[in-house]
């Protein structure tokens, strides 16, 4: 997981795991 993705998550829960992951 890169470190934007980990502020993303803690930012927001993920709605749409698939939508952020990609």
């Amino acid at each position: 997981m890169n470190v934007v993705v980990r502020l993303t998550f803690v930012a927001r829960p993920p709605d749409d795991p698939g939508k952020i992951l990609r």
